[in-house]
C-alpha cells in the first residue's frame, strides 16, 4: 500500500475509532478480531513500525476491503461545488430517494443529472487562458451554480459529495495515485428528513460507489 493510502486509511480509522459508542480500544480490538491480527501488531501498523509481510497485508487488505461506502456532506455553497469538481479527476454521480421513485422526481434527478455533467465538462474543457477571461469564468460560474443550487432546492433537490479516498479504489482499474474521484449525490429526500433538529447541518449520506458509473472528467 502507497504512503498516501495508508495516510487516509489511518485516518479514516481513527475518525472512526474517537466514534466508537463504547470505547477506542474496543474498536481496534473489533478491527483486529475482523482482519485476524492482535493488537499489538495493529499498534506496531498504525505507528509504521515493522512488522511481517503476512501480517501486513493482512491488516492493509483487510482494513481496506472493510471500507464499502462513503460519508457525503451536504453541499449548498456554490465556490464549495465549484472547487470541488474543478479538483476532480474523475467522477461517480448517485441519487438518493424514499419509497418509491415516482415520475416527478425521477424527471428531477434527469435534469440534475444533465446540469452536473454539462458543469463537469465545461469546466475541464473550456478553460481559459487569459488572465480576464479566467476570471470572468470564474464569477460567471459561481453566480450560475448558486442559480442552480437556490432553484433545485426550491424544488426539492440538494445534492452531498466527497472524495473517494484512495484506499477504496479497485485495482482493476487501473487509477493512477494522482487520480481524485469525486462522489455526487442527487438528493430528492426532504431535507428536513436528514436533520436532526432544524437549525443543524443535515446527516451525512452513506453511499457505496457504483464503480461501473466511473467517468473522466475529460
Amino acid at each position: 500500500m502507497s504512503t498516501i493510502k495508508r495516510k487516509e486509511l489511518i485516518a479514516q480509522l481513527e475518525q472512526d475509532m474517537k466514534n466508537h459508542p463504547i470505547s477506542e480500544r474496543r474498536f481496534k480490538e473489533e478491527k483486529c478480531k475482523d482482519i485476524g491480527v492482535d493488537l499489538r501488531t495493529y499498534d506496531k501498523w498504525i505507528k509504521g513500525e515493522n512488522i511481517g509481510l503476512k501480517s501486513l497485508s493482512r491488516i492493509e487488505i483487510g482494513l481496506s476491503e472493510s471500507y464499502k461506502a462513503c460519508s457525503l456532506i451536504y453541499i449548498e455553497d456554490p465556490v464549495s461545488m465549484r472547487n470541488f469538481i474543478s479538483d476532480m479527476t474523475h467522477y461517480i454521480i448517485e441519487a438518493s430517494w424514499l419509497n418509491d421513485l415516482d415520475e416527478s422526481n425521477k424527471s428531477k434527478i434527469e435534469d440534475s443529472l444533465n446540469y452536473l455533467t454539462d458543469l463537469i465538462e465545461d469546466m475541464h474543457k473550456n478553460k481559459p487562458k487569459e488572465l480576464m477571461d479566467v476570471i470572468s469564468k470564474i464569477t460567471d460560474g459561481k453566480n450560475e451554480i448558486q442559480s442552480f443550487l437556490d432553484n433545485s432546492k426550491k424544488n426539492g433537490v440538494t445534492f452531498f459529495a466527497t472524495y473517494i479516498p484512495r484506499y477504496m479504489y479497485p485495482d482493476n482499474l487501473g487509477l493512477a495515485e494522482s487520480s481524485l474521484i469525486g462522489l455526487i449525490c442527487i438528493n430528492v429526500i426532504p431535507i428536513e428528513k436528514l436533520r436532526t433538529r432544524a437549525t443543524v447541518q443535515p446527516n451525512d449520506l452513506i453511499i457505496e460507489p457504483r464503480w461501473d458509473g466511473i467517468k473522466e472528467v475529460s
